[in-house]
């Protein structure tokens, strides 16, 4: 009788979605020498861990991408399931690092913080469709739209670690213009000076874009004081954005001048 209620069990659970689970085992796998931009991690880490405490409402793709969005990363596709957003990040291959990550291969204790950590549908007693997706926020746990311990002994997850801008087509970078080109978050206010205070003249629209010179302001959500210069979409105006609203990595923020981009006058 009990073998015959524990089988009933574990069949439950491969049908319910973004479950949460403990397991003490650990899985057994090559850790990663590949890079790792944890100001990048650790933004995206403080975001996803808002809903700490929270029960799971099956809703944990829609959750971990708000948390992405929330912590100004460039938006992934809106998908119908986990796995299918673990299948568009397998097929970038090396250009996933244009989105500001890498798949790595490693052990779950060994997953830094702000990773997306995917399992495979049926994996781990997660969703037999859908499978889970969450993001690594430190000491062994993860949230999607609750928090709880990452899975061990049941297989390696996909691992996506945040690398900040990296090697991809729009990752950031100063080229021979001498201007700074980089992914950004769509939408965002451009301001007449380098402060949340001062008049909107326009709105940046796009999602890849190029800023002409740098100034420091007044601190921002990214943890610096840098700003960037460019032109807005609407109306050809010119005006600055605080650094959060960038791709570019806490090291560039730091001293762009290191990189060839100009203060600007």
């Amino acid at each position: 009788m009990f073998r015959l209620r524990k089988s009933l069990l574990v069949l439950l659970f491969s049908f319910v979605a973004c479950a949460p689970g403990d397991a003490d085992e650990e899985v057994s796998s090559a850790s990663s020498d590949l890079s790792y931009d944890s100001a990048f991690g650790d933004r995206i880490a403080n975001v996803a861990r808002r809903v700490d405490g929270r029960a799971s409402g099956n809703r944990c793709l829609a959750e971990m991408q708000n948390s992405l969005e929330m912590a100004n990363v460039r938006k992934f596709p809106r998908l119908p399931g986990a796995v299918d957003l673990d299948n568009f990040m397998l097929n970038q291959g090396a250009s996933l690092r244009a989105w500001g990550f890498e798949k790595q291969s490693m052990a779950v204790d060994a997953i830094p913080r702000g990773s997306i950590v995917a399992w495979r549908p049926g994996q781990c007693g997660y969703h037999s469709t859908y499978g889970h997706i969450e993001i690594a926020i430190g000491g062994g746990r993860a949230c999607s739209d609750f928090c709880g311990t990452i899975k061990r002994g049941c297989g390696a997850p996909n691992v996506y670690v945040p690398v900040g801008g990296g090697g991809g087509a729009d990752a950031c970078g100063v080229r021979a213009d001498r201007k700074l080109h980089c992914a950004n978050r769509p939408n965002v206010a451009l301001r007449a000076a380098p402060n949340a205070s001062s008049a909107v003249v326009d709105t940046l629209r796009t999602s890849l874009s190029w800023f002409s010179c740098f100034t420091n302001g007044e601190p921002h959500a990214g943890g610096n004081s840098t700003w960037y210069f460019t032109t807005g979409d609407d109306a050809g105006r010119q005006g600055f954005l605080p650094a959060v609203n960038l791709q570019t990595t806490s090291s560039f923020d730091a001293d762009p001048t290191a990189a060839g981009l100009p203060r600007c006058p």
